[in-house]
């Protein structure tokens, strides 16, 4: 679903960037570095703090928390 959603004309890079999550927590390395080309492709100053920002990572009582060991791995890629 999100692989299609980032197909979608017209799509946000951070769909994309979701689309690389996904698929290097499934292990599927070319995949992931394809999606990353495309991040990088529709926006070449695109970092994991901007991911983060626009996704952040809070506790359940609303306190930002640090990044995910997987999350550090996947944003490795772009």
């Amino acid at each position: 679903m999100a692989e299609r959603s980032a197909l979608t004309p017209g799509a946000h890079y951070l769909v994309s960037m979701i689309v690389v999550s996904f698929a290097t927590l499934a292990g599927q390395t070319e995949r992931a570095e394809r999606w990353a080309k495309d991040v990088r492709s529709r926006r070449a100053d695109a970092t994991r703090q901007m991911f983060l920002e626009a996704f952040p990572c809070k506790d359940p009582n609303g306190v930002p928390v640090s990044m995910p060991h997987w999350m550090r791995m996947v944003f490795n890629r772009v």
